[in-house]
């Protein structure tokens, strides 16, 4: 009876730590979504996050549309 207990809250833990990190995950895949866009002017799509994977990542970089003033010396 005592392993089964001992069992049974070691499934339970390892259940609720992979349900907790599913959220974490989330937040770090939107957080880099966002760093890519704003900071380096890339779209940047993952396909699907897995357990211990991540996968289908694809970066697309748009070109900077900078107007330089250049100043006139006379």
């Amino acid at each position: 009876e005592h392993i089964f207990f001992l069992s049974l809250l070691h499934t339970s833990l390892v259940l609720i730590c992979v349900l907790l990190s599913l959220p974490s995950r989330w937040l770090i895949c939107t957080l880099a979504v966002h760093f890519f866009q704003t900071a380096l002017n890339a779209d940047l799509k993952i396909k699907s996050v897995g357990l211990f994977s991540v996968q289908g990542v694809s970066i697309q970089f748009h070109p900077q549309h900078t107007l330089v003033r250049h100043p006139v010396f006379t």
